[in-house]
């Protein structure tokens, strides 16, 4: 029998070999999504893309019944997945992200959760949301593997003070105009999926979120601003060390506020309609 492991992004990814492969031993299958990530080399780890003949290979191998435990970052997959779920000697959840963080998840039906399954996370959160009580959390690995589980590198950041990290939430354009930030030394990093991007200033600069590792980023850097919406990179920030050495700032709407409670944030700059947020220590 074997493990397998099911990683969406990297942070499922991190957790998956930087946590989980310390404390469970055996052979393993981990699927992974090429878009999103590059692999590592893990020592009796065999990697496939996740595509109908590798989630075909699972159900064929659940079926068979030589999947020891399946680990799943969340609930939404398609038939082949929850089919050998069905047929795996037991199930196991990684992190998926801010998910672990909200106080209603989006991604997990939690009417499905039996026998408290267990749940592997970050080492750094302090609290988390009433909803986990159904799991066996497992803190096993630190946001910091983040910043080095990518081979990608950190950006230069010379001659910016301001950078936006485009995700859900924030507004770019209407910070930079509602606190005169000088477009010329603002970098905005822009989302991968086009869908979710937004206006930006047209003599802003950008760069694409894919080029570079946002974590590294983030811990290579001294007094700059940050501003996030809701996005890992803001977790990361606020709890790696980041926050400490630079200015970190979210535009969040109520509703993602409230979700986000244990994030513990409180108001900071206001100027007209947009408020932001930062660390409430």
């Amino acid at each position: 029998m074997l493990d397998v492991l099911v990683c969406t992004n990297l942070v499922n990814y991190a957790v998956a070999v930087r946590g989980v492969r310390n404390v469970v031993h055996g052979r393993a299958l981990l699927l992974y999504e090429p878009r999103r990530f590059e692999r590592q080399h893990v020592e009796r780890v065999s990697h496939l893309p996740i595509g109908i003949w590798s989630l075909r290979l699972v159900r064929g191998l659940a079926r068979l019944g030589q999947v020891r435990t399946l680990y799943l970052p969340h609930h939404r997959f398609n038939r082949r997945i929850a089919a050998a779920a069905a047929d795996a000697h037991s199930i196991a959840y990684l992190d998926d992200g801010l998910d672990t963080l909200r106080r209603e998840p989006r991604n997990f039906e939690l009417d499905r959760i039996t026998g408290r399954p267990p749940y592997f996370t970050f080492r750094d959160y302090g609290a988390l949301p009433g909803w986990l009580q159904d799991f066996q959390v497992q803190p096993v690995c630190g946001l910091l593997d983040l910043a080095t589980v990518s081979p990608r590198s950190a950006m230069a950041l010379d001659g910016i003070d301001h950078v936006f990290f485009e995700s859900p939430g924030l507004q770019p354009a209407a910070v930079i105009t509602s606190f005169g930030l000088d477009v010329r030394r603002t970098l905005v990093v822009r989302h991968p999926i086009a869908a979710k991007r937004s206006t930006i200033p047209p003599d802003c600069r950008t760069v694409s979120g894919t080029d570079f590792n946002p974590e590294a980023t983030l811990l290579a850097s001294q007094g700059k601003a940050f501003y996030f919406g809701e996005t890992m990179a803001l977790v990361f920030a606020l709890h790696a060390g980041p926050a400490a050495r630079n200015r970190v700032r979210a535009q969040l709407s109520a509703q993602q506020l409230d979700n986000l409670a244990v994030l513990r944030l409180r108001p900071a700059e206001a100027a007209g309609a947009v408020q932001l947020f930062g660390p409430s220590d």
